[in-house]
């Protein structure tokens, strides 16, 4: 089967771009960042920080802290961004893992894909989420500290590339140690660098998000260990995470 289809173009257009989604550049996520920060500021911010050297922004509120970093460049210089999301203790509750030195971290890995919209809209989505003021948002902030890699290929997204970055990688295929090429992806060098940094290497879930070719909406990928054992506690709060995305965000479904 052949689609084929005729576009009229208003004469005072030189150049005219057909996509097959809604696109989101980068641009989109650099300007989406902005926007949120400076509402922050404006609002509730108690502190705010900017740290040319360590390339850092950080917001301070009663119920948030908010922090973005540039953890590194793409091969094409692009800063690869990571966003901090976290919250102080609950008052009252005595559970250990409201403590801030024992929350549960999460890392959200989105656009491994340079066609990847979805995925964009969907991580911007859980960042507006997680940074409101809603009840639900600070339990889950008190609970957990999020932090977001929200365009991991970022060269791809700028060159229109489907799945390659610009070196021609697919990124989500170079993080196994058994990848030939494993260390010549920059851009997972970098994140892998800032989670040994920052998580100190006690991540609880790692989400990535990406679209389906041949269905609507976003999936979830998760992982297991390298000797291939399950710990099924941990797959069972995946898939109840799963469902939880699914009903406060129209871009996801589960299987």
């Amino acid at each position: 089967m052949t689609l084929s289809f005729e576009v009229d173009v208003p004469m005072q257009y030189k150049t005219l771009f057909v996509s097959r989604h809604i696109p989101y550049t980068f641009s989109n996520l650099v300007h989406f960042l902005l926007r949120l920060e400076r509402s922050m500021f404006h609002k509730v911010a108690l502190r705010q920080d900017f740290s040319a050297r360590q390339h850092q922004v950080t917001i301070e509120t009663n119920s948030l802290v908010y922090s973005r970093r540039k953890i590194g460049c793409s091969p094409l210089g692009l800063p690869l961004y990571a966003i901090t999301l976290a919250g102080r203790p609950l008052k009252g509750v005595s559970h250990p893992a409201y403590h801030l030195d024992r929350k549960l971290k999460v890392l959200v890995l989105g656009r491994h894909n340079g066609n990847d919209s979805a995925s964009s809209f969907t991580v911007q989505s859980m960042i507006e989420h997680l940074s409101d003021s809603s009840e639900y948002a600070g339990q889950l902030r008190s609970l957990c500290e999020f932090h977001f890699i929200p365009m991991v290929n970022a060269d791809g997204c700028v060159l229109g590339n489907s799945r390659g970055s610009l070196n021609g990688q697919h990124l989500s295929s170079h993080w196994a140690p058994s990848s030939d090429n494993h260390h010549y992806a920059k851009e997972v060098r970098h994140i892998e660098e800032y989670v040994t940094e920052h998580l100190n290497d006690q991540v609880f879930m790692v989400l990535q998000i990406d679209n389906h070719n041949q269905a609507h909406n976003v999936f979830l990928k998760g992982g297991s260990s390298m000797d291939n054992t399950w710990d099924y506690t941990q797959l069972l709060l995946g898939r109840l995470f799963a469902h939880l995305l699914q009903k406060e965000n129209l871009l996801v479904q589960m299987g």
